[in-house]
């Protein structure tokens, strides 16, 4: 024989057994091998036992497996149709059963009975709910994203393929409670959910301050400062949360606090009194326009000048004094408006269908 037949006939024996030429699909634990030649057939093709690959996801959908040899196919990626087996979920917080994302629970739920789960959040995710069940029920899914109102999914006698993006979970615990909803009848329902990965991106803050006072009545952000006021004092704190001045108020109340671009703040006083402090929290000026029974639109700023909506008239306010410096009444009885600036140092006031322009 010759080098080159022994060559071929070497090759032909690597395939045939495995040999370093030819690399078999490994088959997932999912694969069965009946007559034990250690080959196996899942997804409509060969696979060899031996070392095996990580198993299959549960499917989502019964739907996803047309010719019914188990398999599926969703999200791009071979998935087994089946589900998991039922496992036994907490009964409170404290005996939470953890979850991960992207993988099929099921439980069964039988009286009045509320199920307790527990997901880390390695970083900021974007989820959805999936859910399905057998036989038909109800169930409402709550999820503790961290905010004071949790968001509840009502899944109503009907499965929920839906992947969508429903929010974001931030990084840490967050717990998962499902129970019966609040109308639903006490039958056994066997179920099924998926909290998964949504294609969204979600984005952690990446600057927290937390306020000294919780009694503060408006807060706003602007020149790197935060701005807030009680009935006490106006205060502004910087990124660490630590005071930079306060203002006294004696028991007033400030509204519409407005940060300028020159670092200064407007607000108003017993509804109308304008006032203006300084960087550094003095006062600049004050003026009182209008009626203190007249309502006010929120403070806009323009090149030169303050522009509020007062009792139904429209005033400019020069911001390097205090001074008015024009007005428009618009209605004696007063409007639902808004107030624009636009470029070359114009003014725009909506009022109800009526869109005015001004020069300022």
């Amino acid at each position: 024989m010759s080098i080159l037949q022994t060559t071929r006939v070497a090759l032909f024996l690597s395939i045939i057994f495995g040999g370093s030429s030819y690399a078999a699909e490994l088959c997932s634990p999912d694969a069965i091998d009946p007559d034990g030649d250690g080959w196996g057939w899942e997804n409509g093709k060969s696979c060899k036992i031996g070392e095996l690959k990580p198993a299959h996801p549960d499917c989502q959908s019964p739907n996803s497996d047309p010719d019914g040899d188990g398999f599926g196919w969703e999200n791009n990626a071979t998935c087994k149709v089946g589900g998991s087996e039922p496992i036994v979920p907490g009964d409170s917080y404290e005996t939470a059963l953890p979850i991960l994302f992207d993988s099929l629970v099921s439980a069964n739920m039988t009286g009045a009975d509320t199920h307790y789960f527990k997901v880390e959040v390695p970083e900021s995710t974007a989820y959805s709910v999936t859910t399905n069940f057998d036989p038909n029920g109800e169930i409402d899914v709550t999820i503790n994203t961290g905010n004071s109102t949790p968001t509840i999914f009502n899944s109503n006698f009907q499965d929920n393929f839906d992947t969508t993006p429903k929010g974001c979970l931030s990084t840490g615990t967050h717990y998962i409670k499902i129970d019966r909803y609040y109308f639903s009848t006490f039958n056994n329902i066997n179920y099924k959910f998926t909290l998964n990965t949504a294609a969204m991106s979600c984005k952690d803050p990446v600057t927290q301050i937390a306020l000294p006072d919780s009694s503060a009545n408006e807060v706003v952000y602007g020149n790197d400062t935060v701005y807030y006021s009680d009935y006490e004092d106006i205060r502004a704190v910087d990124a660490t949360g630590s005071e930079i001045w306060n203002y006294r108020l004696n028991y007033q109340y400030a509204r519409e606090l407005t940060p300028l671009s020159d670092g200064t703040l407007a607000f108003f006083l017993d509804d109308n009194v304008l006032n203006l402090l300084d960087p550094l929290g003095q006062l600049k000026w004050s003026v009182t326009i209008g009626s203190n029974r007249g309502s006010t639109s929120e403070i806009i700023e323009s090149e030169n000048s303050l522009l509020v909506g007062m009792s139904g008239t429209l005033y400019s306010i020069a911001k390097a004094d205090g001074s008015i410096r024009w007005g428009y009444t618009y209605s004696s009885n007063g409007y639902n408006i808004r107030i624009q600036t636009i470029e070359n140092n114009k003014v725009v006031l909506i009022k109800n269908k009526d869109i005015l322009v001004f020069d300022d």
